[in-house]
């Protein structure tokens, strides 16, 4: 007999309507970025709150505390691993969070839950072992919970769902694998010469029509200005940017990983076409704000004017003694970690002195402008923040996405365009 009844959800994991919905969690407990941050955000303050009163949690292990003002009774936090190749015990790691976290459902007689693909995002974990260790480890569960328990796994975006079917499916799947390589490669399919023409004139009167337009952009937008891929990062080696010791002790460490993560590409690097048309636009009384995640500040040197840059940025600083601030990307330009010119501590920078939190007077900037666009551009970028500030905007507004691959925002865009940016954009202000 089945006794788990395990489901492929869509919806945002802050919109489900479950019992509980799995946080997938730091090991503070505390707001990041991704599904942990619009997580807390859509719950409101007291989850954090309450979280800080848990102690943390260890990789693999699980800590329940309530859902607030999201629309679940609770929120299952569990710790996954940072991916090391799988040579660190990560796929045993991977199945307790999904294990733990089922075992602390029944204890709280839970008989719905939403999972997100654990691991998979800035932890690096491979998206198809991930989703095999995810199935097998709560088909180990079935006899121990109660008969019709419904487990939804959330996928973030189609590639992932459609590797939670096959594996739902129990099709041996890999990426070695050609037939499966040949499914995947098919998501991402550029439109031929003729369509595109279509959907740039398309763009082009929309631009045109609207009275009120901003554009949202993710790390898609960076890559040809040498952006990095944090999905092909080993993010464990990023994690001492967030570290103030490492910043104080081993400045010199800390510069070195800024760099290469940041600093490089931003010094080395001309903004994107997509960046400076994005500018042209705004010259021309076209484009009236920029919302972003990057952190690179590319909108800024390429001439942007209004951009609010939600997750703050490199032109954000502070010193971390007296706190005066250095609101300048120039001073990370000197080959070391810069220092006050007043106490002489070192300077810290807001994506990693908030630990990848949100500024609230770029957010509040953010949440103005989606509430009077009429048209919004959504360009290489995979999530919207959406409590944060998306669901800010107007019902009537008309999005446009610009991204090679398929997004959550597929299924709520009016044109879909998937193309890069740089060759999308640089037609549009010819």
């Amino acid at each position: 007999m089945i006794y788990v009844l395990i489901k492929i959800a869509t919806t945002d994991i802050t919109e489900m309507q479950v019992d509980a919905i799995v946080n997938a969690a730091n090991q503070t407990l505390r707001s990041g970025s991704g599904v942990c941050g619009s997580i807390h955000r859509a719950a409101g303050p007291e989850l954090e709150k309450e979280c800080l009163s848990l102690g943390g949690c260890e990789t693999g292990q699980a800590k329940l505390t309530n859902a607030y003002a999201l629309p679940a009774k609770y929120v299952i936090h569990t710790v996954g691993p940072i991916w090391h190749g799988g040579k660190e015990n990560e796929a045993e790691l991977l199945a307790s969070c999904y294990r733990n976290t089922l075992k602390l459902a029944k204890e709280n007689q839970i008989t719905s839950i939403a999972f997100p693909a654990v691991s998979t995002g800035i932890y690096g974990f491979p998206k198809i072992e991930a989703a095999k260790t995810a199935v097998t480890a709560i088909r180990s569960m079935e006899q121990e919970l109660p008969e019709d328990f419904t487990v939804y796994l959330c996928a973030f975006d189609e590639e992932t769902e459609v590797i939670y079917d096959h594996v739902l499916a129990g099709e041996d799947i890999s990426e070695d694998k050609e037939s499966f390589r040949e499914i995947l490669k098919n998501l991402f399919i550029k439109p031929s010469k003729k369509d595109l023409d279509t959907q740039i004139t398309q763009l082009k009167k929309a631009l045109n029509e609207s009275k009120y337009t901003i554009a949202i952009t993710g790390a898609g937008i960076s890559f040809s200005a040498g952006g990095m891929n944090f999905d092909h990062e080993n993010i464990e080696e990023l994690l001492p940017l967030a570290s103030e010791d490492v910043l104080r002790n081993d400045s010199e460490k800390y510069y070195k990983l800024l760099d290469h993560a940041f600093l490089h590409s931003m010094f080395t690097h001309e903004p994107s076409e997509a960046h400076k048309a994005l500018r042209s636009l705004e010259i021309d009384g076209l484009l009236q704000g920029i919302i972003t995640t990057n952190v690179d500040c590319m909108h800024t040197m390429a001439g942007s004017e209004n951009v609010a840059e939600i997750q703050g940025s490199l032109q954000i600083n502070r010193c971390t003694k007296c706190g005066k601030h250095f609101d300048d990307y120039h001073i990370w330009n000197q080959g070391a970690v810069p220092r006050c010119d007043e106490c002489g501590d070192v300077i810290w920078t807001f994506p990693f002195y908030s630990h990848v939190g949100l500024h609230d007077e770029n957010l509040k900037k953010a949440q103005e402008w989606i509430s009077n666009a009429d048209l919004i551009l959504v360009i290489g970028a995979n999530g919207s923040y959406g409590n944060a500030y998306f669901n800010y905007r107007k019902r009537s507004a008309k999005i446009i996405q610009i991204n090679p691959g398929k997004t959550n925002f597929d299924s709520i865009a009016s044109l879909n365009i998937h193309a890069g940016a740089d060759e999308v954009l640089s037609r549009v202000i010819r």
